[in-house]
Formats: C-alpha cells, sequence, structure tokens
C-alpha cells in the first residue's frame, strides 16, 4: 500500500469519526434542550402538621367547618337584609373593578394560549397595470394587464427552555389571584353590610327601649 492510499483511508476516517462525534454532540444537545426549563416546576407547600394550638395552657383545637355559601346572609331569613346586600353588591364601584381586574386576567390568559400556536397572516392586491410600448421597443399602445399578489406569513415561536409553559401557567395564576381578590371584596363588602344593618337594629331597638323608659319615669314623676 502506498503512502498516498494510506493518506487517504486515514483522512476518511477522521471524516467519519468527526462526522460521528458531531452527530452525537447533535444529539446530546437537542436532549438537555429538551429537558431545560426557564424555572422549577410549581410545588404545592405541605400544610402545617400541627392540629392544635396552645396558648396560656388553653387548648384550641381546630376543627374543619363546612363549606359556607356564597349567599351566607340568607341564613338570617330576612327579605330586607337580602334586599341591603344586593343593592350593595350592585352598586359597589370595589367591587366592580375586581370584576374588570378577572375579566381582564381571563383574557390576558386565553391570549397567552396563543403562544403554542403558529400565527398565521394573509394578504391581497390587486392592480391594474399598463405596459408602455416604447419599453417593449414595438410601436402600439402597450397592453393592459391585470395583476394579482396573494401573500402569507406563518411564524412559530420554539418553547425550547419552556418560556411560554412558563408565561401560560404565570397568566393562569394571575386568573386564580384575581378570582380570590374578587371573591373577597365580595364577602368583605356582605360582611360589611350584615354587620351594619345588624348594629342599626339593635341600636334602633335600644333607642325604642330607652324611650319607654323615659316615658315610665315621666309617668312615675307626674
Amino acid at each position: 500500500m502506498s503512502a498516498r492510499s494510506e493518506a487517504w483511508r486515514l483522512s476518511r476516517a477522521a471524516r467519519c469519526l468527526g462526522a460521528w462525534l458531531l452527530r452525537r454532540a447533535a444529539l446530546a444537545t437537542g436532549l438537555l434542550l429538551c429537558a431545560c426549563a426557564a424555572g422549577p416546576d410549581f410545588v404545592r407547600p405541605p400544610p402545617p402538621a400541627l392540629a392544635r394550638y396552645d396558648r396560656d395552657d388553653v387548648p384550641a383545637q381546630v376543627e374543619p367547618a363546612d363549606r359556607v355559601d356564597a349567599d351566607w346572609w340568607r341564613g338570617f331569613q330576612s327579605p330586607a337584609l337580602d334586599r341591603l346586600v344586593a343593592d350593595a353588591l350592585a352598586a359597589s364601584p370595589g367591587l366592580a373593578a375586581a370584576e374588570a381586574a378577572l375579566r381582564q386576567s381571563e383574557s390576558d390568559r386565553r391570549a397567552g394560549a396563543g403562544l403554542f400556536y403558529p400565527s398565521v397572516s394573509a394578504g391581497y392586491s390587486a392592480q391594474r397595470e399598463r405596459t408602455a410600448s416604447q419599453v417593449l421597443g414595438v410601436a402600439g399602445t402597450g397592453s393592459v394587464f391585470n395583476l394579482y399578489t396573494l401573500g402569507a406569513t406563518v411564524a412559530y415561536s420554539l418553547d425550547l427552555f419552556g418560556a411560554n409553559r412558563r408565561t401560560v401557567e404565570a397568566l393562569a395564576a394571575g386568573v386564580d389571584v384575581a378570582r380570590y381578590q374578587r371573591d373577597a371584596a365580595r364577602l368583605a363588602l356582605a360582611g360589611n353590610v350584615v354587620d351594619a344593618a345588624v348594629a342599626h337594629a339593635a341600636y334602633s331597638e335600644q333607642v325604642q327601649v330607652t324611650r319607654r323608659l323615659a316615658a315610665l319615669q315621666q309617668r312615675q314623676l307626674e
């Protein structure tokens, strides 16, 4: 075997080894990119392990209660109280703002879901053209023709590191936060109205009793 043949064989072996190493590196890089994600997965924290809380040697047992209805004030069976709460919920600007924030969060979540799908745009145009005969180098008045143009564009964002997935998860969490804030605003408003109504009724009854006592004392004085 000549030196030229041996050099050609070694060169071919080196090229094959380089191509094999390149394929291995590309495969490892692809697997690494697929395994990577922007940030860790959300893990719900565990609940407290304590079941009772002691304070000054006085045990306080925490017992789970049944789920409270959203319209809890209806348990008083007072139509007048129901009307007061309904009017307050309908006319509260704070609750209306919380509802608007919830709708905006839901819209953002629906828009964020579009990150997983390609975007397609299309365009169409029509023009009437006329060529001059002098340009073509022939005699005549030229030619008139219609020019139609149709175009489309497709775009897709590759989520190599999970950024889009994390973005959608954050938007979904934002919807939960906005919903809880809406529920908290509704609960606080209803509680304030019921508390004020009960206090008003108690003070009104106290005023009536005080007036009757004053009348009795006036009779005794007479």
